[in-house]
Parts: structure tokens; sequence; C-alpha cells
């Protein structure tokens, strides 16, 4: 058994729209539904996992490739789940290897190595519910959020490589699904946090209370890519206390236990925390508006929070809090050597999933559409 954070968000497009979004408010075609199972076809004419990256990368600018490890179709209804493997850089410990030959679904892993084949990194896993338009990241130990890598693998498959594509006379590439009128489609991908409202509500009320936005970033050691945003705001940081940390400490004392030597401290750390505060004053709009920016766009994780300072209050309002989640015992495993693929991630999910959607009747948004 695993321990699996199932966190779900809302659907609010997904297919292809006409460019001019006040006449075309609709979606013309490419559901859920549509395009998985066009993705699913060209998943499988691919010859392993290296060939499963749906966009190139700028590796000089810190890019990481996206693979599909690993994809299943509920046979019983239409939900699925995909499994992306993400590049990352070698770290301590954490981060694993798979072969770009690995044929996919395939539930083998390693160590990692030095060899040109090895594509190290970690998997995320997605649960997509189409009925109710939802998806869900489920998150293990082993695993990784990343819902903008996912996001963009499935914007970039359907713009540039799913059945969708076609040329006209001309050699000129133009979406369609056969049956849609000609026109000028672009494929939208957008979402947001499915949050229970209640937890917000002095936030929403009291806006005149609010005296910081509050920012909390933590780098663990595994993150030691030079090139990763945080690591770099995180070695400036060292680099500025360095230099205000006077000289005995910084060096350290053999005559005193109570003075640390701060570089070897900073370097030993199991993790590092950053935590901004910015002096804040609005109104309710405001408040709303910093809202639903977070929903839509705050890439959450458990090592980036985001909250509220509020007058006579000696806690933080963490936003993360009031967003719906739950932790459910999966019936999978995980080796040296293996992780659990999509059919054992999905079948697992299935026999508990009325348990696992019942979290949704926290949500006055969602409830009515779960009646679980």
């Amino acid at each position: 058994m695993l321990t699996a954070t199932i966190t779900f968000y809302k659907i609010d497009e997904f297919g292809f729209y006409r460019r001019n979004k006040e006449k075309y408010p609709d979606r013309f075609f490419g559901d859920v539904n549509s395009v998985f199972s066009d993705f699913s076809k060209w998943l499988a004419a691919q010859e392993n996992l290296g060939s499963t990256c749906t966009f190139e990368v700028n590796k000089e600018e810190g890019g990481q490739n996206i693979f599909c490890k690993d994809y299943y179709k509920h046979e019983d209804g239409n939900e699925y789940l995909i499994i992306l493997w993400n590049e990352m850089s070698n770290a301590d410990n954490k981060i694993l290897a798979m072969p770009k030959t690995a044929k996919i679904g395939s539930n083998g892993v390693k160590e990692p190595k030095t060899e040109d084949d090895d594509i190290i990194g970690l998997p995320s896993y997605f649960w997509f519910i189409p009925d109710l338009e939802l998806f869900a990241v489920v998150y293990f130990k082993h695993s990784v959020s990343n819902i903008k890598a996912m996001q963009q693998y499935i914007k970039e498959y359907c713009h540039a490589l799913s059945g969708f594509v076609t040329l006209d006379k001309k050699g000129v590439s133009y979406y369609t699904d056969g049956t849609s009128p000609k026109g000028k489609y672009r494929f939208k991908f957008n979402h947001k946090k499915i949050v229970n409202k209640n937890k917000r509500r002095k936030l929403v009320d009291s806006p005149e209370r609010i005296t910081e936005i509050v920012r909390k970033v933590e780098i663990p050691k595994v993150v030691t890519d030079p090139r990763n945003k945080i690591r770099k705001a995180m070695n400036a940081i060292q680099i500025g206390l360095r230099r205000v940390v006077p000289d005995f400490l910084k060096d350290g004392d053999e005559n005193s236990k109570e003075i640390n030597d701060v570089n070897e401290a900073l370097k030993n750390a199991s993790r590092q925390i950053i935590e901004v505060r910015i002096p804040f004053s609005g109104d309710e709009d405001t408040i709303n508006y910093i809202l639903d920016k977070y929903d839509e766009n705050f890439d959450e994780s458990a090592t980036q929070k985001l909250g509220f300072k509020l007058k006579g209050d000696p806690n933080v309002v963490w936003l993360h809090e009031s967003v719906i989640k739950t932790e459910v015992e999966l019936d999978v495993k995980i080796s040296e050597d293996s992780l659990p693929t999509a059919v054992d991630v999905m079948t697992a999910i299935s026999a508990k999933r009325d348990i696992i959607l019942k979290v949704l009747n926290d949500s006055d948004e969602i409830k009515d559409k779960v009646a679980v």
C-alpha cells in the first residue's frame, strides 16, 4: 500500500476554440474523450519512451523534457490515468532513471547512471474524469506534481502531433475534426483549483485586516541543478547571508560549541526555507483577483506556499489549506526497480473511487455534480 495525496482541479476550457473568444466562447471540437482517444492511437505507434516527447526544450536555459511513461483508459467508463516522466538533473537519492528505449507502460526503473540512454527523472500521475469536468493530481512520495508540464505536454501534442492537424491544398496546416467549419482554431487547456471557499471567508469578508502577503519557498537538498530558478534564488541569498554574517560565525570556533560554521550548515542542510512578506492594502475585488490567479496559475507543491497575515491573528492563512484534496491508501507497490503502472494506479483508485470523491462535497461549486 502507498499513501497518495489526491488534489482536484476543475477543467474550465479544454479543446479547440475559435480565436475570437467574445464571439465564439464555446469549444468547437476536441473534448477530453476525443483528445485522449486520438492520443492513445499516437502513443501506441511510438517505438519507446524516448519518442513520446511532444515539444523541444532549451537545455541551456534549464528546460527539461517531458515523456509519456504510461496511459490507461478505464475499461468501465471514460476515465483516464496518464503517467508522465519528468526529466530532471541528477540529485541525491531521490531521482530515478528509465532508458529511452523502455517500452511505454513498462514499470522498470533503476538508479541513475551516466549512460546516454538514460532519462533521469521522476513520474507524475494524473487522473482525468471528463464526466465531472475534473482532473486530479495523484501524488506519491516518489513522484512530482508538475501540472504546468502536463498542461504544456497536452497542448503541444494537440497543436503539433494530433490527428486534428491537417494540410490544405497549399500545404498549410490547420485544425479540424472533419465536421466542424473551417476556421482559425487554437487548443486551450485551462483549469483551476477546486477549493473550500468557507476557509477563505475571512479574507474576502475582511480585506482591511490583511497586512501582508506571505510567500514561502522550501528548497530540498535534492534540487542541485544550478539552472533551477529556486536554486538560483537560494544561492543568491546564501551569498548575501555570507556577506553580512560575522567572520567568526562563518569560520566557526573550535573552542565553542555554540558558534556554528554557517557555510557548513548551509551546505549540509536537508532543506532551506525562504519566507518573504510583502505589505498589503486592498479591497474585496483585489483579494478576489489574487485568489482567482492563485487558483488558475499557482503551481502548488509541498515546497511553495502562498498566504496572508491578518491583523490580530498570530497565524498565517495559507491558501493551500483551502484547496480540496484527500489522502488515501492505495493498493499499489513500489520497489527499487519498479513503479506502479497506469493500470495499477487506476485500478487502485477505482476500488476507492466513492470514498475519494466524497471530499468534493466540501466545494459548493462541484458537489452537486458528484452526488456521492
